[in-house]
């Protein structure tokens, strides 16, 4: 029916991704809002990323398009400064490769910057994290089990 539709065009604008950590990861074509990617991501079976270590981010950094930034499964959700992975890993226990600067809750948001994302570059190899109003669209990586 409606589902097994919704999967198949989901599938059409998402790439497949399975090598590392015994992961797979699903890279979107298309940009959404934060929830609407989680929820994708959700019907797919899995999650939005969950950084664990550095060499899952330097396998990220390698599959992805330097020139985009993607939603991860990073969110602050009680209160500002308290982030936390969607799989409910600690965020104390994982390394944060934050970019310079931030997070920094973007004053001229409107609905300020509550959503982790892999930031945009042109000339970095290794990925960082930024905080995004989670109402903007991105294009987003979907993590499951292989």
């Amino acid at each position: 029916g409606i589902l097994v539709l919704l999967l198949l065009i989901l599938l059409m604008v998402i790439g497949i991704k399975c090598k590392h950590m015994r992961s797979c990861y699903l890279l979107s074509t298309t940009a959404v809002t934060w929830s609407k990617a989680e929820e994708q991501c959700r019907t797919l079976g899995g999650h939005l990323l969950v950084v664990n270590n550095v060499e899952e981010l330097d396998y990220i950094s390698k599959i992805v398009e330097l020139r985009y930034s993607y939603w991860i499964g990073l969110v602050e959700r009680e209160h500002e400064g308290h982030w936390s992975w969607v799989d409910g890993t600690d965020f104390n226990s994982t390394l944060t490769f934050w970019d310079i600067g931030q997070p920094d809750d973007w004053d001229y948001s409107e609905n300020g910057e509550d959503c982790g994302q892999l930031h945009a570059s042109q000339i970095r190899k290794r990925k960082m994290l930024n905080d995004a109003d989670c109402s903007s669209p991105y294009k987003y990586i979907c993590e499951t089990k292989a």
